[in-house]
């Protein structure tokens, strides 16, 4: 059996939430942000800067066809929004 990303997923898809991609994708993502906030609060940082990672994160799964289009839009979009609100919030004082 070949070992790469597609085969991973597929068998996470298949074993654990029954040949959904859109959850196991979600789940991944969820799982992957929990990391950052983890990292960041060790390293004292603002939790928002965890959301950064989520919005290349999104590309790449649904280019892997992980995610849907329209779950994938709106998480980049919700977590642009995010990040320059605490930007703006961080410029303005």
């Amino acid at each position: 059996m070949d070992v790469n990303v597609e085969n991973i997923i597929a068998i996470l898809t298949q074993t654990v939430f029954g040949g959904s991609g859109t959850t196991c994708g979600l789940v991944l993502l969820l799982g992957t942000w929990c990391v950052f906030m983890v990292i960041l609060a060790n390293i004292k940082a603002p939790i928002v800067y965890s959301i950064v990672p989520l919005i290349p994160l999104c590309i790449f799964f649904n280019s892997y066809g992980i995610l849907n289009t329209d779950v994938m839009m709106i998480t980049v979009l919700l977590c642009s929004v995010v990040v320059a609100a605490e930007l703006k919030r961080t410029v303005v004082g």
